[in-house]
């Protein structure tokens, strides 16, 4: 297992937050956190991330214990729904931040940041102003960013949330297969590993190859998203995912497969 949460809870004051959660996924799987606001999904993302620290439980990355690791020494990506690029510099600035904090030599930076650009279709981009940019686009930077050290695990905080409807569903789609396509590029012939949070079930039937459907802190169901949609294993993630008409019913007999 790339990632393993294993009994991760969290209270604030006395209101539980996350209760009881296990969740791990294999190197390349995309796993996506589902479910309303106020679920704990976000709060999840964070403690992963090491923002937050979990008030029990353990977090292991690559089979590494990393649940007392500060932020910058988890080699974890981050893009967040506000973009969080610098105004003041442009596309390739903004890309090469993170390769220069980690003081790679010139060459090797305008290498990387060709190779990122190029896999988030935005080749030819690197001179840009920030404020000449699309949302969709400023986006895309930041998922470039993102992705140009390698890391272990890239995490998603609903990344497509500021654009609007015509926008998101054109990233939405791009964002599996970049996703995917940068193992090519980074050296990691199984595609990035990511957990990705939102609320839109589309996002995460879009993105997912695997869901945790969350509801009050607790992971409802979790599965591939095929099953997590034909089987929901609740009442709340049938009704979640759009299903209206729930009864209750015993099962008297079945037919033989």
């Amino acid at each position: 297992m790339l990632l393993q949460c294993t009994d991760i809870k969290k209270w604030y004051g006395a209101k539980p937050v996350l209760q009881d959660i296990d969740l791990t996924l294999v190197v390349g799987e995309i796993g996506v956190l589902l479910g309303p606001s106020g679920c704990g999904k976000t709060t999840l993302l964070r403690i992963i991330a090491g923002l937050t620290v979990p008030d029990n439980g353990r977090i292991h990355l690559d089979n590494q214990d990393i649940t007392d690791q500060p932020v910058h020494q988890r080699s974890l990506g981050m893009v967040f729904q506000e973009y969080a690029l610098f105004p003041h510099k442009n596309v390739l600035q903004n890309v090469a931040f993170g390769l220069r904090m980690l003081h790679w030599d010139q060459p090797a930076i305008e290498e990387r940041v060709a190779q990122v650009l190029e896999l988030v279709g935005l080749a030819g981009f690197g001179s840009r102003l920030i404020h000449e940019l699309s949302g969709g686009e400023q986006q895309r930077v930041a998922l470039a960013r993102s992705l140009a050290p390698a890391p272990r695990l890239i995490l998603l905080d609903e990344p497509l949330g500021a654009l609007d409807r015509a926008l998101r569903e054109r990233l939405m789609l791009d964002l599996r297969q970049i996703l995917k396509n940068a193992g090519n590029v980074l050296g990691r012939p199984e595609g990035m590993t990511a957990v990705y949070v939102t609320h839109d079930q589309a996002e995460a039937f879009a993105i997912a190859d695997k869901i945790a459907v969350m509801n009050n802190g607790r992971i409802e169901q979790i599965g591939a998203p095929q099953t997590v949609y034909r089987q929901p294993a609740t009442p709340f993630v049938a009704r979640f995912l759009g299903m209206e008409n729930i009864f209750e019913a015993r099962l008297i007999s079945q037919m033989p497969l």
